[in-house]
C-alpha cells in the first residue's frame, strides 16, 4: 500500500526544472533516471499519450542519502593495524 502523503510534503513538490537544479544535474539526466526507475517520482494520471511527472524534495534527499558513499576509514585503520611496522 503506498503511504499517504503529508501536508508539508504536498508543499514541496516540484517538477523536473527544480528538482534537476535540486540534485545538480541535467533535466535529460533526470529524465532517464525516471524512465531507469533509478529516482522516487510521481507519476501523474496518463492524459493520452503524454502522462506529467513530478518529485517530492524530501523523498530527494532521502534518495540521496541512500546514494552517499561512505568513507571505508575503519576498514584502512584496521587493514594498516594487521600490517607488520616496515622499520
Amino acid at each position: 500500500m503506498r503511504d499517504k502523503m503529508t501536508p508539508e510534503q504536498i508543499g514541496e513538490i516540484v517538477g523536473y526544472p527544480e528538482a534537476a537544479r535540486f540534485l545538480s544535474v541535467s533535466e535529460r539526466t533526470l529524465q532517464r533516471w525516471v524512465r531507469e526507475r533509478r529516482i522516487p517520482f510521481v507519476q501523474l494520471p496518463q492524459r493520452g499519450t503524454w502522462s506529467g511527472v513530478r518529485f517530492v524534495r524530501s523523498q530527494l534527499v532521502k534518495w540521496l542519502e541512500q546514494q552517499t558513499v561512505r568513507p571505508i576509514r575503519a576498514r584502512r585503520e584496521t587493514i594498516m593495524a594487521d600490517r607488520p611496522d616496515s622499520r
